[in-house]
C-alpha cells in the first residue's frame, strides 16, 4: 500500500491517484491547493534493541562460521558469553604459548651454560623448560578454575536476585552467613 504524498482537498493521494486522475483532468487544476503530508519518520531504534541485535548478529556470524567449517551443529553454542570455537582457540593459543616460553627458556639456559660440558648444557635446558612448563600449565589450570568457580557465584548470585535461591547467603570462606539484613551489625542504630 503507497504512502499518501499530497493533501488534495482534504483526502490523502497517492502517486498512484495522481497517475490515474492525469488521464482524465489536467494535472494543474488537479494539484491546485495540494499541500503535502507529513510523512511519519521511523523511530530510533532503543539501545536495548541495538544491543540484541548485535548480540544476535555475532551468534548468527559464530553459527555460519561454523557451519563454514564443518563443525557439529552440537558443539556451536554458547556458555557464558564466550562460543565454543573462542574457548577452544584460548587453548590452543595458550599451549603455543607455553610451548614458546619453554622453548625460549631451554635456549636461554642452553646460552647461559656456554663453558659448562654437553651433558650438564642438556640437563639443565631440559630441566628449566620442564620446570618452567609444569608451572605455566598449573597456573593456567588455576586460573581456569578461579574463573568457573566466578561464574558459579555470577549465576548463583543472579538466582539469588530473581529470588530462586534460599535466603542464606554462601560467604567465600565457605560458611553459611545470615542475610545482611539479620545481622546486628549492620542494623542501624535508632
Amino acid at each position: 500500500m503507497a504512502e499518501a504524498l499530497l493533501s488534495v482537498g482534504g483526502q490523502n493521494v497517492t502517486l498512484d491517484d495522481i497517475r490515474a486522475k492525469a488521464k482524465h483532468e489536467p494535472l494543474k487544476a488537479y494539484l491546485r491547493g495540494a499541500k503535502p503530508v507529513a510523512m511519519k519518520r521511523r523511530a530510533e531504534p532503543s539501545a536495548e534493541y541495538v544491543a540484541r541485535m548485535a548480540a544476535l548478529r555475532a551468534r548468527l556470524e559464530e553459527s555460519e562460521y561454523q557451519t563454514l567449517v564443518g563443525a557439529e551443529e552440537s558443539y556451536s553454542g554458547i556458555v557464558g558469553g564466550v562460543s565454543f570455537s573462542q574457548l577452544e582457540r584460548n587453548q590452543i593459543s595458550t599451549i603455543f604459548n607455553i610451548l614458546l616460553t619453554m622453548a625460549a627458556v631451554g635456549t636461554a639456559a642452553w646460552y647461559w651454560t656456554a663453558y659448562r660440558p654437553p651433558i650438564v648444557r642438556v640437563s639443565l635446558s631440559l630441566t628449566s623448560a620442564l620446570v618452567l612448563g609444569i608451572v605455566e600449565t598449573i597456573l593456567y589450570a588455576r586460573y581456569l578454575s578461579n574463573v568457573a568457580e566466578a561464574e558459579r557465584r555470577r549465576a548463583q548470585a543472579s538466582k539469588h536476585k530473581a529470588g530462586l535461591v534460599p535466603s542464606k547467603l554462601m560467604h567465600e570462606s565457605g560458611r553459611n552467613e545470615k542475610p545482611a539484613m539479620h545481622r546486628p551489625e549492620l542494623k542501624k542504630d535508632r
